[in-house]
């Protein structure tokens, strides 16, 4: 039994003016299932027909038979034409069959035939020929002969190999292994003329070839064909394929439009496999005329409404691939804001539970202030009662002020004072530091005065212990010039020399007359005024500390007399700020005054509205329980609103699955369908026909590749056996 096996291409059709041609020539017969003739193909007979190159001959041609329909019926004489060719599909030698259907019973049967070397293959019946004349003697029996012939036949079969693909010949292919391919290509040759909308052309006649060969699977893996079919018969591999050469041209149709619509009228057949050493006992190719000839087309079609209609079509596939675009582009739209939809019931959610949280809260917070608001009202009639006492301290401040302020203004002139006696304390702190330094230097200079004068005295009182009354004359100048090595002073000098002579002459004037008594006294008296003079010298070393001292007592009173009238200036500037800052002051304890009124006045209201609000606390609360009472209701239809978008989304999204779909199929349709039966159809429907209808008209008018007698009716074939290559 034949087991399925699909390879290459499955579908080999020819799509024409909206679907009115449909050719499908393999069809699911040929894989066997269904038909007699190829299921009573038993493999042993395939087994046999490997080992027998006419066996497998008439195998592959009955299973090509098999797909066109064997004998064909109502015709006068059936014409089987047998190219004998050479592996590449040159033709070596013609052989015709022609079956003569004897209808009536006739004794006699008259054909018409340019054979040679006929010869009968059924009987023993003889003919007799003139001309191109030839009668049977048919005895009410059919007639079959043959003969020879040298006739090019209509369609030739080009076979090419490759290997790996390089092309070779049969010769040196044989043998080899790899990846190998065999390709038919068909050359039709048999034209005829033709009125195409008023213009003669030339029409190929529309043969229909297919070709057929045997592939042991112990040779030829992953065998595959395009344009044909690959059937499983146990161990061998039979590949069918189909092509209809010349009727792309007959149609004039555009190959690379075909091509782009994906249109496919194959001319060629190609047969691919891995081999392990290639041997190919044979190929069949069986070339018929009247396989399209059943379809019928009359001059009668009206095509004025076929136009209009692919008119109305291609714009009605335009614009609903427009309106499912836009439906998907919507429904993208709808799907998007869908997301944002769920995205916001999900916060609306997290929200209402966060709300219903805070409502909880919220309520126990109003209680909370329902509390406090009674304080506030405690505290707001207490700070009534306080802003009362601090309106009259107030006032207090402000009289305190307006006293401060004056006492400022007394101060300010105090400090005027005061820094104009720092600045006389100054100046004279300048005088006694001035006038201390002077003092310091007469004390050193006395200190030394002194200490001459000690010497001097001394002397002195040794010269007067020698004095005589007689001797006794005495003057300031001498005095003065013996103490000049004494006392460097002069005026000191002069002083001292001054007070000694005036002294010395009191004394001799006034004792003169008790002259002795008064030497005695005098030279006491020197000796006493020496030892003063001697306390002196030793005192005014103390003098001259002291006044050291003083000079820098002096320097030091005149800095900080310095620093006290810079400290006074610094006085008087805050003097007279604090007199400002003390009149701003009292300005602001007056609108202090002021404010604490109105704070009493607010105070006041503030504590009649603390009272109203302390009542709307305690509404508030209770309708703070009512709101946490619902709060349940509200979390649950929050839950079902988010669960919704869910099943919402979910929808959404199967709609936009649905609607892209849509789309896709709307715009695969418009592209592959209508698009195609546009550029098919190409406006032009008249021509498409004519064409149509005389290719259809040259395949009827094929009957023979001989001939006709008058009043016959034929049909057919050629058989095109290719040699092997072993």
């Amino acid at each position: 039994m034949c087991n399925k096996k699909l390879m290459g291409k499955n579908r080999i059709a020819v799509k024409l003016l909206a679907g009115v041609i449909s050719v499908t020539m393999i069809g699911s017969a040929l894989c066997g299932c269904g038909s007699a003739n190829v299921e009573s193909a038993e493999t042993t007979v395939v087994e046999m027909a490997q080992n027998d190159s006419e066996s497998q001959a008439n195998l592959l041609t009955n299973l090509i038979a098999t797909q066109v329909g064997g004998t064909t019926t109502g015709v006068d004489k059936e014409e089987n034409v047998y190219v004998i060719a050479d592996a590449n599909g040159v033709a070596q030698e013609v052989i015709v069959s022609d079956w003569l259907k004897n209808k009536d019973g006739s004794a006699t049967l008259t054909d018409a035939t340019d054979l040679k070397d006929i010869s009968n293959v059924k009987g023993d019946e003889t003919y007799s020929t003139k001309g191109d004349e030839i009668s049977w003697a048919a005895d009410g029996k059919d007639i079959y002969y043959q003969g020879t012939t040298d006739k090019e036949i209509p369609v030739d079969v080009k076979v090419t190999y490759f290997l790996d693909g390089k092309e070779m010949s049969a010769e040196e292919i044989a043998g080899k292994s790899g990846n190998v391919t065999i390709r038919f290509d068909y050359i039709n040759k048999q034209k005829v003329a033709a009125n195409i909308a008023g213009n003669e052309e030339d029409i190929y006649v529309p043969f229909t070839v297919m070709s057929a060969m045997m592939l042991p699977t112990d040779r030829f893996a992953n065998v595959t064909v395009t344009n044909g079919k690959v059937m499983s018969e146990g161990n061998t591999d039979i590949v069918m394929g189909l092509a209809f050469p010349g009727l792309t041209d007959s149609l004039s149709l555009d190959k690379d439009k075909l091509e782009e619509n994906n249109i496919e009228i194959p001319d060629y057949v190609e047969v691919n496999a891995v081999t392990s050493d290639f041997k190919l006992d044979m190929t069949v190719s069986v070339v018929l005329s009247d396989a399209l000839s059943d379809i019928h087309l009359t001059d009668s079609i009206d095509l004025s409404d076929l136009d209009e209609g692919v008119d109305k079509l291609t714009d009605g596939a335009s614009q609903l691939t427009d309106g499912t675009q836009k439906l998907a582009d919507g429904v993208q739209e709808l799907s998007d804001k869908t997301g944002e939809f769920q995205d916001g019931a999900k916060k609306l959610s997290d929200g209402v539970n966060d709300y219903t949280d805070g409502a909880s809260k919220l309520a126990d917070g109003i209680n909370t202030a329902k509390d406090g608001s009674s304080k506030l009202a405690d505290g707001a009639n207490k700070l009534a009662a306080g802003t009362s006492e601090l309106k009259s301290g107030a006032d207090s401040l402000a009289e305190g002020a307006k006293k401060l302020d004056a006492g400022a203004t007394q101060l300010k002139g105090g400090a005027d004072q005061l820094k104009t006696g720092a600045a006389q304390l100054n100046t004279g702190a300048t005088n006694l530091s001035t006038g201390a330094a002077s003092l310091s230097q007469g004390a050193t200079a006395v200190d030394n005065g002194a200490q001459q004068l000690a010497g001097g005295l001394s002397d002195l009182n040794t010269a007067v212990s020698g004095l005589s009354l007689s001797g006794a004359s005495v003057i300031a100048d001498d005095i003065a010039a013996a103490l000049a090595e004494y006392i460097e002073d002069e005026t000191t000098r002069n002083a001292v020399a001054q007070g000694i002579a005036d002294s010395i002459n009191g004394e001799i004037n006034s004792q003169m007359s008790g002259a002795a008594d008064q030497l005695a006294a005098l030279k006491t008296s020197v000796g006493t005024l020496s030892a003063g003079a001697s306390q002196l010298a030793s005192n005014t070393g103390a003098l001259k500390t002291g006044a050291e001292n003083v000079a820098a007592g002096a320097n030091q009173l005149s800095t900080g007399a310095t620093q006290l009238s810079a400290g006074i200036d610094s006085a008087v500037t805050g003097a007279t700020q604090l007199s400002g800052g003390l009149s701003e002051l009292s300005a602001g304890a007056s609108k202090l005054s002021e404010g604490a009124g109105q704070v009493n006045s607010g105070a006041s209201e503030l504590a009649s509205g603390a009272s109203q609000l302390d009542s709307g606390m305690s509404e508030l609360a209770n309708g703070a329980g009512t709101l946490v009472s619902n709060n349940g209701k509200l979390t649950d239809g929050a839950k079902e609103l988010y669960n919704g978008t869910e099943k919402l989304s979910e929808g959404v999204d199967k709609l936009l699955t649905g609607a892209n779909d849509l789309n896709d199929g709307m715009v695969k349709f418009d592209k592959e369908g209508i698009s195609k039966l546009k550029d098919a159809y190409d406006g032009d429907g008249r021509l498409v026909v004519d064409r149509l209808s005389a290719t259809m008209d040259a395949a009827k008018d094929y009957h023979t590749f001989t001939s006709l007698a008058d009043g016959q009716d034929g049909s057919v074939k050629f058989i095109i056996r290719t040699q092997g290559v072993n």
